[in-house]
């Protein structure tokens, strides 16, 4: 708490503000997390994001104050190290800096306006599409540019450096952008990607039990089979898991992976193996049920699955929940190799080479 008595009243004000933001963005997002259950993961998105934060919390303060108390485990001693090499021996505001500061302001305003008008377009039309997507750019505005515009100087007064201010900006790529999926997107967006899905999925079933010698016939969408057919329909593309997968994807790049921008290509690259890995388990699950419906006919995906007494809901809506599972399991599998680092082997060493000591330090034989 004493820590908290520190931050200057302008900080406050922004901090203030952007929380807000996320008051009224759970208020909007709710009602499609409530309508939908493909995206009931919303309700997470929240609790993540205040975990990042106060994971990150240290690091934070550490910009502002250059006191690395706060800083402990390795991951953000790495990334302070980072910020130490990088820093330059002197701050000045020159040419490219006052560019960048009038370009936040503007981004600022230009979020602040969006937000308004996305208010007002709610309050006419009530829930709908259109104003969740402004409000979440609006919001994604005003926080990457509000925290570089008001981390311009330390607590003490002293001028910080514009690479340490965005640094500090990329903290919050995850707590920004994450709403973004929390909330559907627009229809023809969904439209387009879905239709994709479809097509690759009914042409992967199809060649699969051919291949197999099963009796199947493909026209359009449909898969016809010997006791009767399978449509393929939006709800089978696999756009709903989809959107848990990257939420899982991005939230296990933020928390596992490092932060420096030089690593910056595995949080890219696990988000799109999660992409990957989502769209390869609805392969599997359309498998399965063109299956199911193969042996016990195409009314038989739409039963209900009782376990103990408890309803579980239909074969096709319990296993489009189960897909989220592997995917989850298989990255966190992945996370070793993600974070692999390569040792010198002791040989070289001896040869005059150097290793790391895992503290960003080098050792000299």
């Amino acid at each position: 708490m004493s820590s908290l008595r520190k931050i200057p009243l302008p900080h406050c004000f922004l901090a203030g503000f952007i929380l807000l933001i996320v008051g009224a963005l759970i208020l909007d997002q709710k009602h499609w997390w409530d309508l939908r259950d493909d995206y009931l993961f919303g309700y997470l998105v929240p609790l993540f994001i205040g975990w990042i934060v106060y994971e990150r919390w240290g690091l934070i303060r550490y910009i502002f104050t250059r006191s690395a108390d706060s800083v402990s485990t390795p991951e953000a001693k790495q990334w302070v190290s980072w910020i130490e090499e990088t820093r330059p021996e002197t701050v000045k505001q020159g040419f490219w800096e006052k560019w960048f500061d009038g370009g936040a302001m503007f981004v600022a305003f230009f979020g602040f306006v969006w937000i308004l008008f996305a208010a007002l377009y709610r309050a006419m039309e009530g829930p709908n599409l259109v104003t969740s997507q402004l409000l979440v750019m609006g919001y994604t505005a005003m926080l990457f540019s509000g925290v570089y515009v008001f981390s311009d100087r330390r607590f003490d007064g002293e001028r910080i450096a514009c690479s340490e201010r965005l640094k500090l900006v990329s903290l919050f790529v995850f707590p920004a952008l994450i709403w973004f999926l929390s909330a559907p997107m627009f229809n023809f967006i969904e439209k387009s990607i879905s239709t994709f899905l479809l097509n690759k999925v009914a042409f992967s079933v199809f060649h699969v039990f051919d291949f197999l010698g099963l009796a199947i016939v493909q026209e359009g969408n449909v898969l016809i089979l010997p006791n009767g057919s399978v449509g393929v329909e939006d709800a089978c593309s696999g756009i709903r898991s989809l959107m848990a997968c990257l939420f899982a994807g991005s939230f296990l790049a933020a928390v596992c992976l490092p932060l420096e921008w030089k690593d910056a290509w595995k949080k890219v690259l696990m988000v799109m193996v999660s992409m990957v890995l989502a769209f390869v388990m609805n392969i599997g699950r359309s498998l399965f049920l063109t299956t199911w419906a193969y042996n016990y006919g195409s009314d038989a995906i739409g039963d209900d699955v009782v376990i103990w007494g408890i309803d579980l809901g239909t074969v096709h809506d319990l296993t489009g929940f189960a897909v989220i599972a592997p995917v989850v399991i298989g990255l966190l599998l992945l996370l070793p190799v993600f974070t692999f680092k390569w040792e010198i082997p002791m040989g070289d060493l001896e040869s005059g080479g150097t290793r790391s000591n895992g503290e960003g330090e080098r050792n000299d034989s």
